[in-house]
């Protein structure tokens, strides 16, 4: 297979994937609007519910206490990221 045919395959899935998640989201948000409970379907029993979550901005809270370069540097760690970003030939062929 080409790269030419693998980049469009790549973005083609991510448009429908797209879709198909604002899809879930809109009948997943229905079903948290009803309330806390089971809900039956045919094959499958989807559960809300309600609970409460604390979470820490720990950024926050590192930065008030003013560390240390080294302090970081020691807690730190460096890895390689390798990563794909899809961009439209239209949109750059409208820009120029």
């Amino acid at each position: 297979m080409s790269y030419l045919m693998m980049v469009d395959q790549i973005a083609d899935l991510d448009a429908k994937m797209a879709a198909l998640k604002a899809d879930r989201e809109a009948l997943a948000g229905e079903l948290k609007t009803a309330g806390a409970g089971q809900y039956e379907g045919s094959l499958h029993i989807a559960t809300v519910s309600e609970s409460e979550r604390t979470t820490v901005d720990w950024r926050t809270v590192a930065e008030k206490m003013e560390p240390s370069r080294q302090l970081i540097a020691a807690h730190s760690e460096t890895r390689v990221v390798v990563s794909l970003r899809l961009t439209g030939k239209a949109r750059k062929a409208a820009a120029a």
